[in-house]
């Protein structure tokens, strides 16, 4: 290379803005954090949060969430609703019959409609009803039972009544007999011989 087309070279490099120059150290980027939050929870973690704290609840309060979610359980039919309104009767201190009905009532659409229910919720509602149901049944045969007891003890007391009778009767027969044979005696006495 000559000296004229080095010079050159050099000129054109000398023009170009940066040509020369390394470029410029890029920034290193800003450090990010990662934040993870954790889903929210489902309606069948809410629900089995709700009955961890319904079992710490007493008789007042147990009543109050329950007159509030009877309320809302009219207005709103959800699936969600309607568990929680089952749970609140089925935990309840004066829980009876007319609660196990209800609760059936309420979780029936949920039970019977399987496609329609988010299967969680479908499942937790068929363990609500299944409990009801067979509480209901469990009444039902103690009920049964106890007609049948009561009848035994009036068949017993009966029965120790006739028993109780019939040592009676024996004792009058037993004395009647004492007082005909007192009356032969008597009346052998008395006839002429």
């Amino acid at each position: 290379m000559t000296a004229r087309v080095k010079n050159l070279v050099l000129a054109a490099l000398a023009l170009l803005p940066g040509a020369c120059t390394l470029p410029p150290r890029a920034n290193p980027p800003p450090e990010t954090q990662v934040v993870i939050r954790p889903a929210p929870p489902s309606e069948v973690d809410q629900l089995l949060s709700y009955a961890a704290k319904l079992r710490k609840y007493d008789a007042r309060d147990a009543a109050l969430d329950r007159e509030s979610l009877k309320a809302i359980a009219t207005r709103e039919r959800t699936d969600f609703v309607r568990i929680k309104y089952a749970m609140v009767l089925s935990v309840s201190p004066a829980q009876g019959a007319q609660d196990d009905a209800e609760i059936i009532a309420v979780l029936e659409p949920l039970v019977v409609n399987a496609p329609a229910a988010d299967v969680e919720l479908r499942s937790l509602a068929l363990l609500l009803h299944g409990a009801a149901s067979e509480r209901r049944r469990l009444r039902d045969q103690v009920r049964e039972l106890q007609a049948k007891a009561g009848q035994v003890r009036r068949d017993d007391t009966r029965e120790t009544e006739n028993r109780a009778l019939r040592v009676r009767i024996d004792e009058l027969e037993a004395k009647l007999f004492a007082l005909k044979s007192i009356d032969r005696s008597v009346n052998r006495r008395t006839e002429p011989k």
